[in-house]
């Protein structure tokens, strides 16, 4: 009985200390443990966006739910970081730092930028190491997974084969303009005279269509010497389109309105409509398919990773369902009334 006794204790101790990393941590990934207060923070994020005003309130499997989606999803995050390290990959500061700059522009002022950190229980410092963290796991499946797919040129041709509907190209030209702005008829005269001169020293080689375009035009493209690239029927003004698709390539339009103002255009090339040839979309080809092929790769390099590691998971069961009552069975039609109980 005394030999007995050392190992009650070990297994004893053994048990006290799961229960201690079932309170510090959340889940241990191949000794590595996810802190519990992180992965409570996270659940309450979600829950408060699940739960906002006007949607109906979440049962308690629903909210076991999201705490189960959100342990598995930190354990796959831990098990990426993991592989991070081992395989050296690094984000570079600047690059962490545009991120982070982007990230804020993307607000209206800075202090709505710190009321979303502050909303969602995270500083400045946890969000920098946030996009790192993301910059770093999307160099990992890049390079450990994506890269390695195979596209062979068989499958390429068979997706073209079977979806050339989606390679039919719309007639287009390719379209370069003046424009100088005029949407009252009290500039109507002076704006057409004005374009009228420019259009002569552009016939005239005074001054070549792109620097008139830089030096005159009204129009946004004037810092692309109002190259507008291809357009196709339907995506200009009726008026701009009949004169674009009627003129001939390398010539000058003449002088003609829209409701933006007065134009001259050229056209620098012409596509006809048609089906586009195979060599010119096979690269878009080859993204489609690895980018179909990918999720499911992804899915792959995760079970496996999975499989190798040493994985210990402390979140709580599921909530118990209450049992339905049995509800009493209807009497049968035409039995027999129950007898009377004594002395009634």
């Amino acid at each position: 009985m005394r030999k007995l006794i050392p190992f009650l204790v070990l297994i004893l101790m053994l048990a006290a200390a799961c229960s201690d990393d079932g309170k510090k941590y959340i889940a241990k990934v191949n000794g590595e443990g996810i802190d519990r207060p992180f992965f409570e923070n996270e659940v309450s994020m979600s829950l408060k966006q699940a739960e906002q005003p006007g949607r109906p309130p979440l049962s308690e499997q629903q909210k076991y739910d999201y705490r189960k989606k959100i342990v598995d999803g930190l354990i796959e995050r831990q098990l990426l970081l993991q592989q991070v390290k081992k395989n050296n990959i690094t984000a570079k500061e600047e690059e962490i730092n545009q991120r982070l700059e982007n990230t804020k522009k993307s607000f209206p002022t800075a202090q709505d930028f710190q009321k979303a950190l502050t909303d969602n229980g995270l500083t400045e410092a946890t969000l920098r190491q946030r996009l790192q963290e993301q910059m770093t796991i999307t160099q990992l499946i890049r390079t450990q997974v994506i890269e390695k797919i195979v596209i062979s040129d068989q499958e390429m041709k068979d997706f073209y084969e079977k979806n050339k509907a989606y390679f039919n190209a719309p007639e287009q030209v390719k379209v370069s303009h003046v424009l100088i702005g005029c949407k009252e008829a009290k500039c109507a005269a002076a704006s057409k005279a004005k374009l009228e001169g420019i259009r002569k020293d552009i016939v005239s080689k005074k001054i070549t269509f792109a620097d008139a375009a830089k030096k005159y035009s009204d129009c946004p493209s004037k810092d692309r010497g109002g190259d507008l690239n291809y357009i196709e029927h339907g995506q200009v003004v009726p008026e701009f389109e009949k004169i674009a698709f009627s003129a001939p390539v390398g010539q000058i339009s003449p002088v003609f309105k829209t409701g933006y103002g007065f134009h001259i255009l050229t056209v620098t090339d012409k596509k006809a409509a048609g089906q586009v040839p195979f060599e010119q979309v096979s690269v878009n080809i080859k993204e489609q398919l690895t980018n179909e092929k990918g999720g499911p790769a992804v899915k792959d390099y995760l079970d496996g990773l999975k499989k190798e590691a040493k994985i210990k998971n402390y979140l709580e069961p599921a909530p118990a369902v209450a049992a339905a009552p049995t509800p009493t069975p209807a009497p049968e039609p035409n039995a027999a009334p129950a007898p009377a109980a004594p002395g009634k």
